[in-house]
């Protein structure tokens, strides 16, 4: 579940309230079923898609109403599986600058969404130093994000992976986002003394 929202005084001239929800098979990896409420100004969308791996299709349902059945590859992802894909991935037998490409199903169209490994490094954050994975996911051109690679991401390099920082270059200004706060992790989270 990941959930997006303004603040301050951004939240009083446009009020954003997003959702972001998946059903993993976790044996395979692969969404069962996913969803999206969208709260935007005065726009507001509920998206719920479900599954069917065994045909490759997948079956969307927008603000209650049955819309379409979209043909997909093998093995597709959504926007939150994609993260949990990602998880399982051995970072140490990965190169630096090499490319790592996932295929998302995401509104109605399937996307190869790729992203460079950065490398490593040790960053101070709210809950202490950790040892930490960067990914730069690779954006098509928009008038939102500024430049090739304009979002950088920081993971735990342990067995967690859980996000701990991001930044982004906006057209107009930049978002940063850091972890202040974590707790239920399966695994301990290797924080540096």
């Amino acid at each position: 579940n990941i959930n997006g929202r303004t603040t301050g005084s951004t939240d009083f001239f446009f009020h954003v309230r997003n959702q972001y929800g998946s059903y993993i098979d976790t044996a395979a990896m692969i969404p069962q079923k996913s969803y999206r409420l969208i709260q935007e100004g005065k726009y507001k969308l509920t998206e719920v898609c479900e599954y069917d791996h065994n045909a490759n299709l997948v079956k969307k349902n927008k603000n209650g109403k049955e819309d379409f059945s979209y043909k997909t590859p093998d093995n597709v992802q959504d926007i939150v599986s994609s993260y949990y894909y990602l998880r399982t991935f051995d970072f140490d037998k990965i190169q630096v600058g090499e490319m790592i490409t996932l295929t998302s199903f995401l509104e109605d169209t399937t996307l190869n969404f790729s992203m460079q490994y950065l490398g490593k490094e040790v960053i101070k954050t709210d809950v202490g130093k950790i040892n930490a994975i960067i990914l730069s996911p690779m954006m098509p051109k928009n008038k939102l994000f500024k430049g090739k690679n304009p979002i950088k991401a920081w993971f735990s390099d342990d067995e967690n992976k859980i996000p701990l920082k991001a930044e982004a270059e906006m057209v107009v200004g930049s978002v940063d986002m850091d972890i202040v706060s974590y707790k239920g992790l399966r695994n301990p989270l290797n924080i540096i003394k």
